[in-house]
């Protein structure tokens, strides 16, 4: 089932051994908080890694930044991978800027 709100929608699924969950919107101060709780979703108990694609992400802050760090540290604090296997160019630009492309994955 999908989380939105005006500005994002967010979604989970199994895929090849990992829960995928895609973002589309915006990620921002006024929904980070959906991102975070399908995050938290996403790894309640699952015994899987991680994979997030923010292909479909318009634009993000400094705190949407910090809501996916907090699901790399959440799913690592679990002895699971986290990994972005798509980010839009808004994402990517901001991934490279601040030098987290690697520690993202």
């Amino acid at each position: 089932m999908p989380l939105e709100t005006s500005d994002l929608r967010v979604t989970v699924e199994q895929v090849e051994g990992a829960v995928l969950l895609r973002a589309a919107g915006e990620i921002d101060l006024s929904t980070s908080p959906t991102l975070a709780t399908a995050v938290d979703e996403a790894c309640t108990g699952a015994e899987t890694d991680l994979r997030m694609d923010l292909t479909e992400v318009t634009f993000i802050d400094s705190t949407g930044l910090r809501e996916v760090i907090g699901a790399k540290t959440r799913v690592a604090e679990r002895g699971r991978r986290f990994s972005i296997v798509g980010a839009s160019r808004v994402v990517q630009r901001l991934l490279d800027v601040t030098g987290l492309t690697d520690f993202l994955g």
